[in-house]
C-alpha cells in the first residue's frame, strides 16, 4: 500500500537545501569597493586628493578607480565619479586654450599621450594631446579628438577633414 511507505526524507531535504542556496545566491549582498567621486569640481591639471574627492562604495568591478596622487586630464564636475581614464601624471594635462579636432587616432594610443600631428600637404609637426580615443577593432585606427593649439586648429581640422594628416605616437 502505497500510503504506509516511508516518505522521501532525503529527497526534501536535498531540495530543501537546494532552494536556500539558491535563494542565498539572490539575496546575498555584492562585494564592494570605495571609489573617489568629486566633492568640488575639479579643473585640468588639479592634483587628486582628500581635499577634493571622498570615497563611495561601489559595486566592485564597476568602475576602475584612479591611481593615487594623480591628476585630473580634464575638468571633473562635483558628484561625478573620478574614473582611470580622466586622470594621469601631470606632464600629460591638456594645456589650457587648446582646441579639440577629431581625427584617426593609432592603435594603442591613450588619453594624454604626447603626439605630434603631420599635415602631409606642407610637412609642418604640430604639438598634441590626445584627449580621447575611440573604439577600434584591433586593426585599424580608430576616430577619436586630438588637442592642439588654438591658432594651429583650423589648419590642423582641414587636413584630418582631407585626410591628410597623421598622428605620431611616441614609443616611451
Amino acid at each position: 500500500m502505497i500510503w504506509l511507505d516511508r516518505p522521501p526524507w532525503s529527497k526534501w531535504v536535498a531540495v530543501a537545501a537546494f532552494s536556500l542556496f539558491a535563494l542565498w545566491m539572490e539575496v546575498k549582498p555584492e562585494p564592494v569597493v570605495d571609489h573617489p567621486f568629486a566633492t568640488t569640481d575639479i579643473e585640468a591639471g588639479e592634483q587628486l586628493g582628500t581635499h577634493n574627492t571622498e570615497l563611495r562604495p561601489l559595486p566592485k568591478g564597476l568602475l576602475e578607480a584612479p591611481e593615487a596622487g594623480a591628476h585630473a586630464l580634464a575638468a571633473i564636475p562635483a558628484g561625478a565619479p573620478v574614473l582611470a581614464a580622466h586622470t594621469g601624471d601631470e606632464s600629460s594635462v591638456m594645456p589650457r586654450g587648446w582646441l579639440i579636432v577629431s581625427m584617426d587616432v593609432p592603435q594603442g594610443a591613450l588619453t594624454g599621450d604626447r603626439v605630434k600631428i603631420a599635415l602631409l600637404d606642407d610637412g609642418d609637426l604640430i604639438d598634441g594631446v590626445i584627449s580621447s580615443t575611440g573604439d577600434s577593432d584591433g586593426l585599424t585606427s580608430s576616430l577619436g579628438g586630438v588637442a592642439v593649439p588654438s591658432d594651429l586648429a583650423p589648419r590642423v581640422a582641414l587636413a584630418a577633414i582631407a585626410g591628410r594628416v597623421s598622428v605620431l605616437v611616441a614609443t616611451d
